[in-house]
């Protein structure tokens, strides 16, 4: 039997649990204990934001990571809206994290960025076509993600693969530029919200379109929700909503709106944009 004494800077801080029944039914209350107000009232309060809800904890992970020492990449693989086509926990893990393993293992192979996407949907491609139960009738079944890719392309960067990234890996990549090789020549490719997150030279950057992207999400939800005559939180499973939402799906792989997905042309349309990076720079 293993036993563990608390330092006594952490016993100090430990409350009984009389203590945390009373501040939660307080702050519940409207009247915490403190100053905080970490609650909204159902009457009396104003939310002047957006509210996030959390996620489903029992839904499988649906986001995937991958890096090598040149690039790293996440993919968000989008909420299914109908039964699955594919063994496994859901269509959305798979394309996220069969996606992630292909485009790591052709950049890694030194395929341009380009050219590992085009590789990388072909083979979701002939794999989707191999394993499915039935083949897609309509759009919204189509197992998609976001993604953004981020590659250094400066020939005399080493190409060598770090540790690889596990399924269940979160989806965040750090990447310190420069390592006193001076500016580097860095690629973003991406579809949908993903986004990069820039700093450099006391500035913030944000690459992608997850704002835009995002606030148009939120806009179809408040006209679904209006349409239904339901809470725009409703979950997404409701027979009133997902007409809705696949009707919003069916435009996928068209227009400006192209994901990553079993379908090769999907390519060239990825989003993309080349910028400098100097030594110190945080992504």
């Amino acid at each position: 039997i293993k036993t563990t004494v608390l330092p006594t800077s952490v016993a100090m801080q430990t409350v009984s649990k009389s203590y945390v029944d009373t501040a939660l039914a307080a702050a519940i209350s409207g009247h915490p204990l403190d100053d905080s107000s970490p609650y909204v009232l159902k009457t009396g309060d104003t939310m002047t934001g957006a509210l996030s809800l959390p996620g489903d904890p029992a839904k499988p992970n649906e986001d995937a990571l991958a890096h090598l020492d040149h690039a790293a990449l996440v993919l968000d693989g989008a909420t299914p809206l109908g039964p699955s086509l594919l063994p496994g926990p859901s269509d959305a893990a798979w394309i996220a994290q069969f996606g992630a393993r292909r485009l790591a293992a052709h950049l890694r192979d030194g395929d341009a960025p380009r050219d590992a996407l085009k590789h990388a949907l072909a083979d979701a491609g002939k794999s989707f076509a191999g394993l499915s139960r039935e083949p897609i009738r309509e759009k919204w079944q189509t197992p998609c993600a976001s993604l953004m890719m981020v590659v250094d392309t400066d020939p005399l960067r080493p190409t060598q693969a770090r540790e690889p990234a596990t399924a269940t890996s979160p989806a965040s990549a750090d990447a310190r530029g420069g390592g006193g090789s001076g500016p580097r020549s860095i690629q973003f490719f991406w579809y949908g919200d993903c986004a990069a997150i820039v700093e450099q030279d006391g500035q913030v950057e944000m690459i992608g379109e997850t704002l835009e992207k995002r606030q148009a999400e939120a806009a179809r939800a408040k006209l679904a929700a209006r349409t239904a005559k339901m809470s725009s939180a409703a979950g997404i499973n409701r027979p009133e909503i997902e007409p809705l939402l696949r009707a919003a799906r069916n435009r996928i792989n068209s227009g400006r709106n192209w994901l990553f997905s079993p379908d090769p042309r999907a390519a060239s349309h990825a989003m993309h944009r080349t910028m400098t990076l100097h030594e110190g720079a945080l992504m």
